[in-house]
């Protein structure tokens, strides 16, 4: 139906969207060159129309670019980029075609910047450049460009400088007398981009956990013990240490993130819940939960309670005979008896193992504790 045969304010509306919809472009990519689709779909309450065409999309030259993804500062590297002239319409001959390499912030063209390249019309080259990485770490940027008379092209492709080490964190800690100074030596020249350098005094040795929550927190792979020795100077020392007191956000996300990682039996795996839990990292989660709960934080008791049915499964388990594993048994039977359960018969059969098959070496482990 023809819109016209509508109101009048309908046509003025029809028209005016059919001319918001002329304006709208879409920008094609540098990198992209092929076939590109276009459909578009139109509904009213009675009718519906679909359109689908086609374009090629080919610039005047195609480049494609090949560097390395990381550098270090000061390194030197050769980076190539293929050229394929697309010119059509022009002579069936080799034509010079300038090819320009610009370098961002973090690297450096070396040599000639810009360099020649013959290429007849539907043919291929290669151009290489050399560059250098300099002292700012960061995402640098490479652009290439071609050009031949009024005809241009670019590709831009990322290059990742970073140090040849990876990120580290240092913790050095000295005592100072009354009165006196101490000097720290041996802190590591580091690159200011990324530096953080952190020094504090206090009358107690416990603010050595701050450098070490630091280090726990940065650190990448954040496995169920890291994430828990990371959360517990803000559960169980905050106030001692003078470390700000985890907000109801931080402690909600924390109990989540631990609650993917409990299987049905309620053990911890080390990266996520798994049939076979691991004994330590399970007894570990459990002991600063506990502690946690004492100083009023209030875990979640599904997560309590399905941790110490895991704590009961593993005391009373008799076919855990090494060392290693006598000492989480002995560990599970400390965690449940600090709950007052009673765990007499469970501690009596974790020591009589002990002395059966480790009589000298039990009473120095910390088992024996």
């Amino acid at each position: 139906m023809d819109c016209c045969t509508s109101s009048a304010s309908y046509c003025r509306k029809a028209v005016a969207h059919r001319l918001r919809l002329r304006k709208r472009l879409y920008t094609v990519p540098d990198s992209f060159n092929g076939k590109l689709r276009v459909m578009a779909v139109s509904v009213s309450p009675d009718l519906i129309g679909t359109y689908e065409g086609a374009m090629t999309v080919r610039g005047d030259f195609v480049l494609s670019p090949n560097a390395p993804t990381t550098l270090a500062p000061g390194d030197e590297a050769d980076v190539s980029v293929a050229v394929a002239n697309n010119l059509s319409g022009a002579p069936d001959k080799p034509v010079p075609i300038a090819v320009t390499l610009a370098g961002g912030p973090q690297l450096q063209a070396l040599g000639q910047a810009t360099q020649n390249v013959m290429l007849a019309p539907m043919h291929e080259g290669v151009v290489m450049f050399r560059i250098k990485a300099l002292s700012a770490p960061g995402a640098g940027t490479l652009t290439f460009e071609a050009r031949y008379g009024g005809k241009t092209a670019q590709q831009r492709v990322e290059v990742s400088v970073r140090p040849a080490t990876p990120m580290r964190t240092q913790i050095e800690f000295a005592r100072i007398d009354s009165g006196g100074k101490r000097n720290v030596p041996g802190l590591r020249d580091m690159y200011d981009a990324y530096a953080k350098r952190v020094a504090t005094i206090s009358t107690t040795p416990l603010v050595l956990s701050a450098g070490l929550t630091s280090y726990l927190e940065s650190f990448d792979h954040y496995c169920t013990e890291q994430m828990v020795s990371a959360m517990t100077p803000r559960l169980i020392a905050a106030k001692t240490m003078g470390m700000p007191t985890p907000s109801d956000d931080l402690l909600g996300k924390f109990f989540d993130r631990l609650r993917t990682r409990q299987n049905a039996q309620g053990g911890f795996g080390v990266w996520t819940a798994t049939v076979d839990a691991e004994p330590f990292v399970s007894a570990y989660t459990m002991h600063v939960l506990l502690d946690a709960k004492e100083r009023g934080f209030a875990p979640p008791d599904d997560l309590i309670d399905a941790g110490n049915r895991y704590l009961r499964q593993l005391a009373s388990n008799d076919r855990l005979d090494t060392l290693d594993l006598l000492r989480q048994r002995a560990y599970a039977v400390y965690l449940l008896t600090r709950q007052g359960n009673l765990t007499t018969n469970d501690l009596a059969a974790v020591q009589k193992r002990l002395e059966a098959a480790y009589p000298k070496e039990w009473r120095t482990d910390v088992a024996a504790v």
